[in-house]
């Protein structure tokens, strides 16, 4: 894979490696190109912006090249922070405790029970926009807006809007006061 008798300490022989690591003076004679004179340990090309922030998108890069300018027998001390970071509490291996929760009922056997009880303001006839909008339970319902429903996705009447949100947040009340009679809240 590698060259035969090229190592760290041997380079390769050839011209196009001393092309590139030497040139010539004025003189005639080679003079040597090091890492000082060409700007820097990246070289020539230190001089391109994008080249200093090239080697802290390579992982490793800054790293060892930091190695390799560094002295014979200097040796790195790492950096201890200060102060110790915040460790925030372990996620919770419990599962969720889904019987403590209060359950709602649905919007299609509310509007069914508030349409059995007021069949002149016809909601039940509501409860398919509301499923193609992704709304199931009253308390989605109650936390709704009347702008939305009578908005261009329901089209209800200003009326039906103001009762169905009333009926709604007392239906919230007295489930939620239901629930904190039996402790499951």
């Amino acid at each position: 894979m590698g060259t035969h008798g090229v190592t760290l300490r041997t380079p390769p022989k050839g011209e196009l490696f001393a092309d590139f690591h030497g040139s010539l003076s004025a003189e005639g004679t080679k003079a040597t190109v090091s890492a000082d004179t060409m700007g820097g340990p990246f070289g020539m090309l230190a001089t391109f912006p994008w080249q200093q922030i090239l080697p802290f998108m390579l992982p490793g890069v800054v790293q060892a090249m930091a190695q390799s300018a560094m002295p014979q027998g200097a040796t790195t001390v790492p950096h201890t922070p200060s102060k110790p970071l915040a460790q925030s509490a372990p996620p919770s291996s419990d599962p969720p405790d889904y019987g403590n929760q209060i359950q709602y009922a649905t919007i299609t056997n509310f509007l069914t029970t508030l349409n059995n009880r007021y069949p002149v303001c016809a909601l039940v006839t509501y409860h398919n926009h509301f499923e193609s909008m992704d709304y199931y339970h009253v308390n989605e319902l109650a936390q709704m807006a009347e702008a939305d429903l009578t908005g261009p996705d329901f089209r209800m009447t200003s009326g039906n809007t103001k009762f169905l949100l009333k009926e709604a947040r007392e239906e919230i009340r007295h489930v939620e006061r239901a629930a904190k009679r039996a402790g499951t809240n």
